[in-house]
């Protein structure tokens, strides 16, 4: 957890700092831009809560992690778009958060991809192999 904590609070300051930027007036920014930004965004923050959690809660099951880092990006996500309607020139989007969701859910996929459902304590068959 000594790497992924600070990782884990360094994205969300990355995450909160972009989006306090305000867009510049009369700015069109390209929707598939945002929409890829946000995938980014959000499926690194809850690749890093998975890993946070899994290290802070060895014996918890990897459905358990998976669930509570995605929950906990999506929340994120809502908080972040509520701060972005403070922003001069930006403004909260439901779909913003949906888009946040998916990747979020990729983030939780990507997890899964390099962590084996076995190493996560949890699974009764691989705790009686340790």
């Amino acid at each position: 957890m000594r790497f992924w904590l600070p990782a884990l609070a360094g994205w969300a300051v990355v995450i909160f700092i972009l989006s306090s930027i305000p867009n510049p007036p009369g700015a069109q920014g390209s929707e598939w831009r945002s929409i890829v930004g946000h995938l980014v965004e959000y499926s690194v923050l809850a690749f890093l809560l998975a890993k946070v959690l899994e290290a802070w809660r060895p014996g918890a099951s990897w459905v358990l992690i998976g669930v509570t880092a995605w929950l906990l990006a999506v929340t994120y996500g809502i908080t972040d778009e509520f701060h972005q309607s403070f922003v001069p020139r930006r403004h909260a989007s439901a779909f913003d958060v949906f888009v946040d969701a998916v990747g979020a859910l990729a983030g939780i996929s990507a997890w899964l991809v390099f962590t084996s459902p076995n190493e996560t304590a949890g699974d009764s068959k691989a705790a009686g192999r340790r």
